[in-house]
């Protein structure tokens, strides 16, 4: 989950909104991760975390400050899920998702309820639940007060605008679009009231945080936390000796989110060993109309490192970072049997799956992926197929990750930590029918040449 980042935060909650007086809260929305919350609903396995935005509007949908407010964020079922207010922060919602069944999390403040319902494990497969309306009266210019009712259908929002100034992160335009929400058209039936349906408020715009650098042998290696509710990331990195800045992963964003990084990890392999590097890590989010918005640059992750040199490494092959070459694949008696040549100088080899249910044949970047600590010194390695996934659903793409892992250092002649090459992928698939009653076609190896992530460069971890 994300480290806590106390100034930050504080700072955030007042920058990331516009700024124009306050009036009474009269609306909470929750809102997170589109992988987890994309359905209008929380969607995770057991074991899980998930941090959701919590925002505060009054009448005028302008943002309300919620430290005065005291949030009270509770769970309908602790034995399925458990929610809490983060201690650092009032705009921020933590949950464990602990068990299959359903839950609903609601936050309450001054007299305002909102509520998530979340689905985990095996009930992750269901139907979004309806979702438990919470209507408050707000006055409307007119001789009568009239009801208005939770929103049911986004308008555009207000905008929260980031901007990057040169020489600190990539340059962003700076994008300002203010529409005033305009009521749905009324309808009288009897002197009933006029209803109003309000838009959906833009996601806070807070930014991803506990980015770490590993200085690896010839590249650097980023990870991060995600930020609830952003869409994608963008990274930029400044020569330190020359001050030079560039735009590692798109020099602009299109329309589709093209440039932006959907991952929490990037590897920078365009370095030279010894010269020191910044990174800035930018987080964007989206306005319904498309439009998009950051945090303000001074609160962006970012941090320094210094690629090491590998040919300084005497026991590392040249040709240490190229994955495995997988000699065969096959299925025996249900089970992917992979042999693959050794690589010199590798102490043993890792492994990794991912399963897909009705997904393209031909991809092994899979949402359900486990890696597990298996190390094998042998070149051969069985591994059972399973059938469904923990939700009961059809598996129709399975594919198994394994890379070679090297020694990082050598003492008194014996090796110390590791590190891993790129990874090579091999994969089984087979169509299913929408019937659960009608059979699926038999499995069949997928060749290594028609997955498309063996034609990119995939990055492994170090430690």
């Amino acid at each position: 989950m994300m480290t806590r980042v106390l100034c930050a935060l504080a700072a955030l909650a007042a920058a990331a909104f516009p700024v124009r007086a306050q009036g009474a809260l009269e609306r909470l929305s929750l809102s997170g991760a589109g992988s987890q919350t994309g359905t209008g609903a929380l969607r995770c396995s057991i074991g899980e975390r998930a941090e959701l935005s919590l925002q505060g509007l009054d009448a005028s949908l302008a943002a309300v400050p919620l430290e005065q407010y005291a949030p009270e964020v509770t769970s309908t079922n602790e034995k399925v899920l458990i929610a809490k207010l983060a201690s650092y922060s009032s705009y921020i919602v933590n949950a464990v998702c602990v068990a299959d069944g359903e839950a609903w999390i609601t936050v309450k403040s001054a007299g305002v309820e909102t509520s998530m319902p979340a689905l985990v494990g095996k009930s992750r497969s269901k139907a979004t639940p309806t979702m438990a309306a919470t209507t408050r009266a707000v006055p409307i210019a007119g001789p009568a007060e009239r009801d208005v009712a939770t929103p049911t259908t986004p308008t555009t929002p207000t905008t929260t605008t980031g901007v990057v100034p040169a020489g600190n992160a990539p340059e962003r335009a700076t994008m300002a679009s203010r529409q005033t929400p305009s009521p749905i058209d009324a309808e009288e039936r009897r002197g009933a009231s006029l209803h109003v349906v309000q838009p959906v408020a833009d996601a806070p715009a807070v930014p991803a945080t506990g980015l770490t650098l590993f200085a690896g042998y010839g590249e650097v290696v980023l990870q991060w936390h995600p930020a609830p509710g952003a869409v994608g990331y963008r990274i930029a990195r400044k020569d330190v000796a020359t001050n030079t800045l560039e735009t590692l992963t798109g020099e602009s964003v299109g329309a589709d989110g093209r440039g932006l990084l959907t991952d929490t990890g990037f590897v920078d392999i365009r370095v030279i060993p010894g010269k020191q590097y910044a990174y800035y890590l930018g987080t964007y989010f989206r306005h319904a109309n498309g439009s998009y918005y950051s945090p303000e640059p001074a609160v962006e992750a970012h941090g320094v490192a210094t690629p090491r040199d590998p040919m300084g490494q005497e026991w590392l092959p040249l040709d240490w970072r190229d994955p495995v070459t997988l000699t065969s694949v096959s299925m025996e008696n249900g089970s992917l049997v992979l042999t693959w040549r050794p690589k010199f100088a590798a102490m043993y080899y890792a492994f990794s799956t991912a399963i897909g249910v009705g997904s393209q044949l031909g991809s092994c970047g899979l949402p359900d992926t486990h890696k597990f600590d298996m190390h094998l010194a042998d070149t051969t390695f069985t591994k059972n197929i399973v059938s469904d996934n923990s939700d009961g659903a059809r598996v129709t793409m399975y594919c198994v990750g394994i890379r070679a892992l090297f020694p990082e250092s050598m003492s008194h002649g014996q090796p110390s930590g590791e590190m891993g090459n790129y990874i090579a992928f091999a994969a089984v698939g087979r169509s299913c029918p929408a019937s659960s009653a009608d059979p699926c076609s038999p499995w069949r190896v997928i060749p290594a040449a028609e997955i498309q992530e063996n034609h990119i460069q995939h990055w492994a971890r170090f430690w």
